[in-house]
């Protein structure tokens, strides 16, 4: 089974301690390519990319756009959309 090539998780208070360190790790051992930690309350993405079975942090954005870079596809993601309402 193959993993995925992006994970998002929507991070807050109750699951932030599980999604910053468990999934992380957890994610960072199958192979997912991307994981992006959404934060609603702070409106901030911190973005990881996984390089050479490390995650490697792109950045943390609020207002601007992330270039994710799949396999078969490239994502001009704009962060700021995200917290539009």
């Amino acid at each position: 089974m193959r993993a995925p090539a992006l994970i998002a998780e929507v991070i807050s208070p109750k699951t932030a301690s599980r999604d910053e360190r468990t999934k992380f790790q957890l994610y960072r051992e199958e192979g997912v390519g991307y994981y992006l930690l959404l934060y609603p309350r702070q409106t901030k993405a911190k973005v990881y990319r996984l390089v050479d079975g490390e995650y490697r942090k792109i950045g943390d954005f609020q207002r601007e756009t992330c270039t994710i870079e799949l396999p078969d596809c490239i994502i001009d993601l704009d962060i700021g959309k995200l917290w539009s309402r």
